[in-house]
């Protein structure tokens, strides 16, 4: 035998049981002369797999000290022991990102086939051969290599121009996760014209719709998907100040000019200037403040139906709204019948509420939905989460001192933290001089403790 070289891939995918017994297996013949084993797999859910396996780990690591990194350590060790010559593939870098989707699309639009696409392999792998030049195909070789067939591949070439710095960064340059959001992409857009939306649907609007909600924080598309969806007109006023800003546009240097400026003071842009993957978003092209996402938000309602919330109530649930927004004592006295309600009701119930809520212009007094609110999260604590989203979007500069306190029901960890940190950055941020002294630490009592506000 001259050589004997076993190619296992995609070992990651396995079951964590077989993941390792195949290691197991290599083990025995590893040490064989003239054998080798190539693995290809994710390394995080090979470690998965052994901590799964290898069940009673010690519990202090000597070395470390620390019972948390002991299991980390040892399948570490595993690994390390078995597979001697590491080889991680890096990540795809923006220019990288770039030419790879511009080779998907026009293969698209050409047929991965056609000789005019063969041309472009060859001035994507010259491309590719010097990266760190930051230099794409040029677009001028890109036309003189598809001839007379260029006009069939702008539409594509200018989308990829556009998508590509936010598909690098939303996937951290996976080739895998960029061909997904290419094949959603596709799909969504052939799905829209067999149902003859028309002209309804745009392809560049749908894309960059599409990266907000693949690679935006949830919060973000949430409130740009909720707002649009109650909207008369569909539109989210928000998105065209944020891509005002992301333009290069300023913010209002006087008290004049901050009212004709609606960004000036408003909480959710001041929060979004300052995540640099909204800004990158906001500047691909072509803006959508003007735009009616309703169309859209209709398109991509697989994942989650945004629109569904314009629905009626079923008259159980209306009836109980009703008694919800009666103040404290008629929304305690519901308390009984929200709690029978399935987790699914809950969900319709608390999403009308909260867009009660969000209809209120003056947040000085508590709004007439938040005892509601209070009730239908005490009885279903996993809406938790979506409670503490609910103070987020609230205009700390125009709020009363209602919202300093009463989350008593907010009781995991993780919604409780949430809280904690958001009545840090009010007192820290707001403008608003009561609400900064009712956040402030109280000062301990001569012989007691302090106490502050739940």
């Amino acid at each position: 035998m001259k050589r004997l070289v076993v190619l296992i891939d995609d070992l990651d995918r396995c079951l964590p049981q077989t993941a390792i017994e195949t290691l197991e297996a290599i083990r025995l013949f590893v040490l064989w002369d003239k054998t080798a084993f190539i693995v290809g797999a994710d390394e995080g859910m090979i470690e998965i797999a052994v901590r799964d396996h290898f069940k009673n780990l010690p519990e202090i690591d000597v070395a470390s000290n620390n019972a948390r990194d002991s299991g980390q350590n040892y399948t570490r060790s595993y690994l390390e022991k078995l597979l001697q010559v590491p080889f991680r593939i890096p990540a795809l870098g923006e220019t990288e990102t770039g030419i790879y989707v511009t080779l998907l699309l026009l293969g698209r639009a050409l047929g991965e086939e056609s000789p005019e696409f063969v041309k472009l392999l060859a001035l994507g792998r010259a491309a590719l051969g010097k990266p760190w030049e930051g230099k794409g195909i040029d677009h001028d070789a890109i036309k003189a290599a598809v001839g007379e067939r260029f006009d069939e591949i702008v539409d594509a070439l200018n989308l990829a121009d556009r998508v590509s710095p936010v598909l690098a960064a939303g996937t951290k340059g996976n080739p895998r996760q960029i061909k997904r959001f290419l094949n959603a992409l596709a799909l969504r857009l052939a799905v829209a014209q067999e149902r003859g939306f028309g002209n309804a649907i745009e392809q560049p609007h749908l894309a960059k719709v599409m990266l907000a909600e693949m690679f935006l924080h949830p919060t973000v598309f949430d409130h740009m998907a909720t707002t649009a969806a109650s909207s008369e007109d569909g539109i989210c006023p928000e998105i065209a100040l944020i891509e005002k800003l992301a333009a290069g546009g300023t913010e209002p240097a006087s008290a004049s000019e901050e009212d004709a400026a609606p960004e000036a003071g408003n909480p959710v842009i001041d929060e979004w200037k300052t995540r640099p993957d909204v800004m990158r978003w906001a500047a691909v092209k072509p803006d959508l403040g003007a735009v009616s996402l309703k169309p859209y938000l209709f398109v991509i309602k697989d994942r989650k139906n945004y629109l569904g919330a314009a629905a009626p109530l079923p008259p159980k649930l209306a009836a109980l709204l009703e008694r919800l927004l009666g103040g404290e004592m008629s929304a305690k006295g519901a308390l009984a019948d929200v709690k029978g309600l399935n987790l699914p009701e809950a969900v319709l119930l608390f999403d009308a509420l909260r867009k009660k809520v969000r209809e209120v212009s003056n947040f000085d007094l508590r709004p007439a939905a938040m005892p509601g609110v209070a009730v239908v999260v005490e009885c279903h604590p996993p809406l938790q989460g979506r409670y503490v989203d609910i103070l987020e979007a609230l205009p700390p500069d125009r709020v009363g001192l209602w919202v300093a306190s009463g989350h008593a029901f907010v009781t995991e960890a993780a919604p409780k933290a949430r809280i904690a940190t958001l009545r840090e950055n009010w007192r820290k941020a707001t403008k608003n001089q009561l609400l900064r002294t009712e956040l402030e630490p109280k000062k301990p009592a001569r012989g007691g403790r302090a106490h502050g506000n739940v």
